[in-house]
């Protein structure tokens, strides 16, 4: 073989190797936390104009399962049900990433471990603030 043919050969070898060696992030981290769980749920409503400010707890059996949505995020969100439904979009190290949920609601949360996540959902406006303080467990 020439010169030429070589370094042919040597430049189609390492694409297929580079090929080969890349690892697609398709969420597969995400399976360690599916699971039944219980979830305790505090919540602490404050009333500014009628000085109003209540806090109790319930206790719901949910699920936390792989979500199924849009494609382009899906592969890296997860189903939590704890009597309502969200998909936080979740990161390797568990933390979910921060984000609104629609209108004045936002969402902070992570996994402490594979079987334990705590969460916060707080809603916010001129006259009222309730927020969520949730703690999964799992079953």
């Amino acid at each position: 073989m020439n010169s030429k043919g070589w370094c042919g050969l040597l430049i189609l070898s390492s694409l297929i190797s580079f090929i080969i060696g890349c690892k697609k992030d398709n969420g597969d981290y995400l399976g360690k936390y599916t699971g039944l769980y219980v979830f305790t749920i505090s919540t602490h409503s404050q009333f500014y104009p009628y000085n109003i400010d209540t806090t109790y707890t319930t206790n719901y059996n949910g699920q936390i399962s792989s979500y199924v949505g849009d494609l382009i995020n899906a592969y890296r969100r997860l189903s939590i049900n704890f009597g309502k439904v969200i998909t936080p979009q979740v990161l390797e190290s568990g933390r979910f990433v921060d984000e609104s949920i629609g209108g004045d609601y936002s969402l902070v949360g992570q996994f402490s471990n594979t079987d334990v996540v705590t969460f916060e959902i707080r809603q916010q406006s001129a006259g009222f603030t309730i927020v969520e303080d949730i703690t999964g467990e799992r079953r």
